[in-house]
């Protein structure tokens, strides 16, 4: 099957002339078709990348609250046990 190519004219804002600018250097790419190009092509890997990271950090949050409630408890069973051996004071 033959690829069909297409052409069109796109507008941008200076601030997305800006970013785009930005990619074009980030990305060692000189000009601008192939930038869009590599966005298009590298957007599903991209988002599945980011979705994986996401998951993981979700992951790390929800074991962090588990240490710190861990630690509260911790704390709050040595005031209690201070407090039984040692009274109030």
């Amino acid at each position: 099957m033959e690829s069909e190519e297409r052409r069109f004219t796109l507008r941008i804002t200076d601030d997305e002339s800006l970013k785009l600018e930005e990619l074009k250097e980030y990305l060692n790419i000189t000009t601008d078709s192939a930038v869009i190009r590599y966005l298009i092509n590298n957007y599903k890997e991209m988002s599945e990348k980011k979705a994986k990271k996401d998951k993981e950090c979700c992951g790390l949050l929800s074991k962090n609250n588990d240490l710190i409630n861990a630690i509260a408890k911790y704390f709050d069973s040595e005031y209690i046990l201070k407090k039984l051996v040692f009274g109030d004071d």
